[in-house]
């Protein structure tokens, strides 16, 4: 099993995790209830399971190998609190019905929050000056810090367009978040210096996921250098990203639902937590159901936007 590593004490772990802030996009959350006993993420409108990258640790590729896609349509109840766009696929590669969709929740649920969640790569500013007062939140991914790990990461180079991205973003009035896949031996070692990116280009808050691995993508990254226990072992993520915040300034935390968690444990059980790694093929929990009308406010037929639609 794992230990203790860096000097890091019970004490200091339980420090962490209490001082670490719960993620905006997290809040409202059930996952972020630790007493839930079978939580579900906030509802999603999912437009497409297209991507302009082949990122080593993209969780929609893998459930389109399994034929677990979720078809374009809400996911959610008819109150939801907040709404992502999306968890599967790039939204920004159908900006028009993205920004159909948008206005449709708007309208159907007033003042729910709208998240969107994007590499951000083919975000330009024309585009970004229609999303602008459409979103309330906005999650760019980031796995690197320089052009040479982003394309290895993410199979693409779009670099330059990333960043263009975050200041883009950085520099509205929409909430900015980077998003990164924590994964040892392949990137973690670029925390500090995506977060100081995250800082620079004005961005709100950094959000670090466990790097989640399939059966379909363990082979591929491990052959990239991903150290599977250190994946599992949880309070080494928690330190980094406590460090990267404390060397940057920048706001900085990981998931909400694994952070309320940890909150509830002791420092006597907080060195030695170690969590799979190893997920089952990614599936959406919740229902397709209707959202308000249709996605761009007609009742057509076939509407992938409408209940029952193939």
């Amino acid at each position: 099993m794992t230990t203790i590593t860096l000097g890091t004490t019970g004490a200091a772990l339980r420090a962490a995790v209490q001082a670490l802030p719960i993620c905006r996009h997290c809040e409202g959350c059930q996952g972020a209830d630790p007493t839930n006993p079978d939580p579900v993420h906030h509802a999603s409108i999912e437009l497409t399971g297209k991507c302009n990258h082949e990122c080593m640790f993209c969780y929609s590729r893998v459930a389109g190998d399994a034929g677990t896609l979720p078809e374009p349509g809400y996911y959610g109840e008819p109150d939801p609190q907040a709404i992502t766009v999306s968890q599967y696929g790039e939204p920004l590669m159908e900006p028009e019905r993205l920004l159909a969709v948008l206005r449709e929740a708007r309208e159907a649920y007033g003042n729910v929050r709208l998240d969107l969640q994007t590499n951000g790569t083919l975000l330009t500013p024309a585009l970004w000056e229609r999303l602008e007062g459409l979103v309330d939140l906005c999650m760019v991914s980031v796995s690197a810090a320089d052009p040479t790990h982003h394309a290895a990461v993410s199979g693409a180079d779009t670099f330059d367009q990333l960043v263009q991205a975050l200041s883009l973003v950085g520099r509205s009035r929409v909430w900015g978040i980077v998003r990164v896949v924590d994964m040892p031996g392949i990137n973690s070692d670029q925390l500090p210096a995506i977060t100081e990116l995250a800082r620079r280009t004005g961005m709100d808050e950094v959000m670090v996921h466990q790097c989640a691995v399939h059966a379909d993508n363990r082979d591929r990254l491990v052959a990239a250098g991903l150290d599977l226990d250190a994946v599992a072992y949880v309070p080494g993520l928690v330190m980094r990203v406590a460090r990267a915040a404390e060397e940057t300034g920048m706001r900085a935390t990981i998931q909400g639902c694994v952070l309320s968690t940890l909150r509830t444990m002791d420092a006597d059980t907080l060195p030695y937590l170690v969590k799979d790694s190893l997920s089952e093929v990614p599936r959406l929990k919740r229902q397709r159901a209707q959202m308000g009308k249709s996605a761009c406010g007609k009742d057509c037929p076939g509407c992938p936007m409408r209940a029952g639609n193939p």
